[in-house]
C-alpha cells in the first residue's frame, strides 16, 4: 500500500493527465529497475536489506503490477485524447500501434504472473515471463526513443545476476533414491559444504524428460560440520571418494540431500526415472546442476531455550534441516557456540501414515543423537542434554501399519492448531525460571505459516516477557 500510494503521488502531484499523460508513461519506465532489483536471485536489493531473494519476490509482483497500472493510465488518456479530438486515424500509425502492442504483451506477463495460472501452468509462466519481457523492451525501445536509458539498469542488474549465478554453479554426481512414488531423494555426496540449515538451492537433473527445468529444493540436512545425521562412524564412510554405488543407499550420504515430491509433471518424470534404475528400492545415478545456496533462516535457533518447529507436506524439509543443524551441535560441539536449546517439538502436518516413512532414517539418526548425549568431563548432569519430541498429526487413516519405530515420536489422527502446539511449550520455559525464550519455525502452505504468524501474535506481552520473548520464522512452500 505504501508504494502505490508513493506511486500515485507522483502520478497526481501538480499533472494534467487529461492533455499529457506522458507522466504516466515514465512512472511505468522508472518501475523496471525495481522490478528486476527485486525479482534478481543475486539482487543487490537483498544483500542491503539482509533478506533473501524469496522475502523480497512480493515487491517484484507488485511493482510489476505497477507498470501495467501507469501503463494502462498512459495509453487510455492518450487513445481517449485523439477520440476526442476527433484524430482516431492517429491510431492507426506506428508510434500507436507498437505503444498498444507493448501493452499488449504486458498484459500477457501480468495474466501469466497470477497465482492460479502459476501454479498450475509454471512451465508456460517461466517460458513466457522470460520471452515476453524480452519482447516488451523491444517494442518499447521503438515505441519511443526516451526508452532507452531506462533499459540499461535492468539489462545490468540481470546481466550482474547471470554471471554471480554463473560462479555459483557446480556440476556434481547425484544418487537419486525413489522411496516410493510421491518421494524422491536427491543424494549429492560430493558437496559437503558452502550452506547453513534451511537454505534451498536450484537444481537441474541433466536426464532425459526434464534436463530443461530448474525447481528450488530446499537442503533437509545440516553440513558435515554440525550435522547429527553423521554422528555415527558408519555414516562417514557413506560414499567413497569414487562413483556412487546402490548398495550404500542404507544411510545417510554426510552431502548433500535434496527432497523432490512427485507433485507436477517434472518431479514425477524424476520418480519414474529414479525407479527405473538398478536394484530393487528405486535407485539411479545422475548428473545434477546446482545454483545456490540462497535463503535461509533469520533466526538462529541455538537462542532459544525452547524451540517449535512446524511443517506441512513438504515444508518438512526446512524443519528437518534447522533440527538437525540445531541436535548435531549441541552433539558435536557440546554447545561451544553458545546454544541454550533444551526442549525441541518437531510437529509435521501430513495426509498419510506412508509419509514418515520418507524421512524415518533421519527422524531415526537425530533421536537417536539427541538421546545419546551424555555430559563429559568437566559438564554438569544435565548440562549438554537436550529434549527432542517429534509429533506427527495425520488427516488421512490411510496405511496405519506403515508407521516406524523412532524414539520420541508420537502419531496422531489430529490438526491441533499451532497455538495448541506452543501452548504447553511456553509453560514449560515459564516454570524453568531461565526465560531463555522461545523460537516458532513453520514452513508449508500460506495458510499454515500464516496461522503461525498469529499464533505468536496472539502471546501476551507478559506472557511472552515471561519467558524471554517469542519470535517466528516462516517459510512458505509456494510457487
Amino acid at each position: 500500500m505504501v508504494y502505490y500510494a508513493i506511486l500515485l503521488g507522483c502520478l497526481l502531484a501538480q499533472s494534467n493527465l487529461r492533455v499529457n499523460s506522458n507522466r504516466a508513461g515514465f512512472l511505468a519506465l522508472a518501475q523496471l529497475t525495481p522490478v528486476f532489483l527485486f525479482g534478481s536471485k543475486n539482487s543487490p536489493a537483498a544483500f542491503l536489506l539482509g533478506r533473501g531473494y524469496e522475502k523480497l519476490n512480493v515487491l517484484h509482483r507488485w511493482s510489476g503490477r505497477g507498470i501495467w497500472l501507469m501503463a494502462t493510465v498512459h495509453g487510455s488518456l492518450w487513445i481517449n485524447q485523439y477520440l476526442r479530438a476527433g484524430q482516431p486515424a492517429y491510431l492507426t500509425t506506428m508510434k500507436p500501434r507498437l505503444g498498444m502492442a507493448a501493452y499488449a504483451t504486458l498484459c500477457m506477463i501480468v495474466i501469466l504472473s497470477l497465482r492460479p495460472v502459476r501454479k498450475r501452468f509454471y512451465g508456460l509462466f517461466y517460458f513466457t515471463h522470460i520471452v515476453a519481457v524480452i519482447v516488451f523492451f523491444v517494442i518499447i525501445t521503438y515505441h519511443t526513443p526516451y526508452t532507452i536509458p531506462w533499459i540499461f539498469p535492468p539489462v545490468a542488474i540481470y546481466s550482474l545476476d547471470l554471471f554471480l549465478r554463473l560462479l555459483r554453479y557446480r556440476i556434481k554426481d547425484a544418487h537419486l533414491e525413489s522411496r516410493d512414488t510421491q518421494m524422491t531423494l536427491v543424494h549429492i555426496p560430493h558437496v559437503t559444504g558452502g550452506w547453513v540449515a534451511g537454505q534451498h538451492v536450484n537444481l537441474r537433473v541433466l536426464f532425459p524428460q526434464g534436463w530443461a527445468e530448474s525447481h528450488s529444493l530446499t537442503i533437509l540436512n545440516a553440513p558435515r560440520e554440525t550435522s547429527a545425521l553423521t554422528v555415527t562412524p558408519q555414516a562417514d564412510n557413506y560414499y567413497p571418494s569414487g562413483p556412487v554405488t546402490p548398495s550404500q543407499s542404507d544411510v545417510h550420504p554426510g552431502g548433500l540431500t535434496l527432497a523432490v515430491r512427485a507433485c507436477g509433471d517434472w518431479t514425477r518424470a524424476l520418480n519414474a526415472f529414479a525407479q527405473a534404475g538398478p536394484g530393487s528400492k528405486g535407485r539411479e545415478h545422475a548428473t545434477v546442476i546446482l545454483d545456490g545456496p540462497y535463503g535461509g533462516s533469520s533466526l538462529d535457533f541455538g537462542d532459544f531455550e525452547s524451540v517449535l518447529l512446524v511443517s506441512g507436506g513438504s515444508g518438512v524439509t526446512f524443519t528437518l534441516g534447522i533440527l538437525d543443524d540445531l541436535v548435531g551441535r549441541i552433539v558435536k560441539l557440546r554447545r561451544s557456540r553458545g546454544e541454550r536449546t533444551r526442549r525441541v517439538v518437531f510437529a509435521w502436518y501430513i495426509r498419510s501414515f506412508g509419509a514418515i516413512a520418507w524421512f524415518e532414517r533421519y527422524f531415526m539418526a537425530i533421536a537417536r543423537a539427541a538421546s545419546a548425549i551424555r555430559a563429559g568431563d568437566g559438564e554438569k548432569e544435565g548440562e549438554v542434554e537436550i529434549d527432542v519430541q517429534f509429533r506427527v498429526f495425520v488427516t488421512c487413516l490411510c496405511n496405519p501399519e506403515a508407521v516406524p519405530l523412532i524414539p520420541k515420536l508420537t502419531v496422531e489422527i489430529a490438526k491441533p492448531s499451532i497455538s495448541e502446539l506452543l501452548a504447553p511449550l511456553l509453560d514449560e520455559t515459564r516454570l524453568t525460571g531461565v526465560a531463555g525464550g522461545v523460537g516458532v519455525a513453520a514452513s508449508g502452505p500460506e495458510s499454515l505459516t500464516r496461522t503461525a504468524q498469529n499464533a505468536v501474535a496472539s502471546v501476551g506481552v507478559r506472557e511472552a516477557a515471561a519467558v524471554g520473548g517469542v519470535e517466528v520464522h516462516t517459510e512458505l512452500f509456494s510457487i
